[in-house]
């Protein structure tokens, strides 16, 4: 009975996370700043978070956001998963995210150009008002 509870919630957390709507995330840095140097758009990290209640409020209160899935065409949308299951990968995750997320806030959002360098401020705030303060920053740009 044990086992099927685990699995149960596994699979629970799993489809959390991949709610993104759509969205496309790539996971590898380099591939992100080549597509936003060739299509001429910045990039928007999402540091993605462990907990699956956290994951389910980003998605609720930013990434379901009609607002959002319009302004996310502007962006290259990389997800730098604080726990990928491949070596290598999370090796690379964690050096992106003690340069860009030395707090380490999970989730947050940072907007960077093809070089890497940041536009504007580490995001954390998934309350509905601090994402829509957010999604007006994306609007600015």
């Amino acid at each position: 009975m044990k086992r099927l509870l685990i699995l149960c919630i596994t699979l629970v957390s799993f489809s959390l996370q991949a709610q993104d709507n759509g969205l496309n995330w790539l996971t590898d840095f380099s591939e992100a700043k080549l597509q936003s140097n060739a299509q001429k758009k910045m990039i928007l990290l999402y540091f993605s978070p462990e907990s699956s209640a956290r994951s389910t409020e980003i998605s609720e209160n930013m990434f379901s956001n009609g607002t959002f899935q319009a302004l996310s065409k502007k962006f290259i949308l990389m997800r730098v998963d604080q726990n990928a299951s491949d070596q290598q990968t999370a090796m690379y995750n964690k050096r992106l995210i003690i340069h860009y997320n030395k707090q380490s806030y999970f989730p947050s959002l940072l907007l960077v150009d093809h070089n890497g360098a940041e536009k504007g401020k580490l995001h954390s705030d998934f309350t509905s008002t601090g994402s829509t303060k957010y999604l007006d920053f994306l609007k600015s740009l």
